[in-house]
């Protein structure tokens, strides 16, 4: 079973960054993002208005959509049963009259049990149904790719079988291959035989560089973060640097200079692990100093800081610059502020703090 931790990072940053940019369906980048957008700022009277006017149109997706986004990113703050209950309710819908379509297959759409967005009696119905969907529809790989999603959290074999079956249906797609290799990490994660984790890391970057060879420019930004994590997995430190580094290097044009601060943050832990690695301690503060010095972005909110590099330099006795990071995670992450400051506290005091609770590195 997925950690807790695990089950943070993979809903909130490996699935949401990536359907943030997906178009299987044909939905184009800018209209997805206006979409996430509007209903991130949708208003309680907003939202009312809407549930009236779906009501009144059993086949109207379009509202549906906005308020499914809604019902999401209010309910991770609010954590409101009834608000859950209406978020559910919309998710049976677009499973059972919209499988194919792109809004079924993003982290909205997900049921994630005990959690705040999600019970085990909606996550079991949901499961069922699209069960349900794929014995129609065997040969349609955007439904195997959008139930697999779903289930990839709680049913990671039957997710990584319906992949499969996608890829080998569609094996250009992109978008399922970066999912196949979601599922395939997630396995490395899980297991406890090294030399199954080193050949699932390697089926991981495999297809993680069968995606990065088919991206445009803009997609290729945005994926080399996740292909230089898969790297590092693999012990491919040489490349693992190189996607890294040629990142900061795309990113730090004046065109993309307020974007991608999430993948920023990553890159440069990863970058000073590397350092670490070779014996270079100062350029490994130096990295962790700036990994939290970005640009504003919306998926900061789906993932916590990476505290990996934090715990290397923290053995190592350098105390100040782990404090240093994170007052500047605080700031980047205002809503994990008290939780930071509650940590440099504790290092102040010459303890350690328990950084296992957070999507880090592995």
């Amino acid at each position: 079973m997925l950690t807790k931790h695990i089950i943070w990072c993979a809903a909130f940053l490996l699935i949401l960054p990536d359907v943030l940019w997906a178009q299987t369906s044909g939905v184009s980048v800018s209209d997805r993002l206006d979409r996430f957008k509007k209903s991130l700022h949708l208003s309680a009277e907003e939202a009312t208005q809407l549930e009236t006017a779906i009501v009144a149109n059993d086949d109207d997706s379009a509202d549906r959509e906005l308020l499914l986004g809604y019902y999401f990113y209010t309910q991770i703050k609010s954590h409101s049963d009834s608000l859950e209950a209406k978020r559910e309710q919309l998710i049976f819908w677009f499973i059972e009259n919209a499988p194919a379509s792109e809004i079924a297959g993003q982290p909205e759409a997900e049921i994630i049990p005990n959690s705040s967005v999600g019970t085990e009696e909606g996550y079991a119905r949901a499961k069922q149904l699209w069960l349900e969907q794929t014995e129609r529809h065997p040969k349609s790989p955007l439904i195997l790719f959008n139930a697999a999603t779903f289930l990839l959290l709680k049913d990671l074999s039957i997710a990584t079988t319906m992949l499969e079956k996608a890829h080998d249906l569609d094996p250009a797609n992109r978008n399922i291959v970066a999912r196949l290799a979601l599922a395939y990490d997630f396995e490395r994660r899980e297991t406890t035989s090294s030399s199954e984790e080193s050949a699932l890391a390697h089926k991981v970057l495999a297809l993680r560089e069968q995606a990065l060879a088919v991206a445009s420019n803009r997609f290729r930004l945005f994926d080399l973060p996740d292909v230089a994590e898969a790297a590092f997995a693999a012990g491919e430190f040489d490349r693992a640097q190189r996607y890294a580094s040629e990142f900061l290097e795309g990113v730090a044009t004046p065109k993309y200079s307020n974007e991608y601060g999430l993948g920023i943050h990553r890159c440069r832990i990863l970058l000073g692990l590397l350092a670490l690695n070779q014996g270079h301690v100062s350029a490994a503060k130096e990295y962790l100093l700036d990994a939290c010095h970005i640009p504003a972005d919306p998926l900061l909110l789906m993932r916590e800081p990476d505290f990996t590099l934090a715990q290397r330099v923290l053995e190592n006795g350098d105390y100040s610059a782990v404090i240093a990071y994170l007052d500047s995670c605080a700031i980047a992450w205002p809503d994990l502020a008290k939780r930071m400051h509650g940590w440099a506290a504790i290092i102040r005091e010459g303890g350690v703090p328990n950084f296992s609770s957070s999507g880090n590195q592995e």
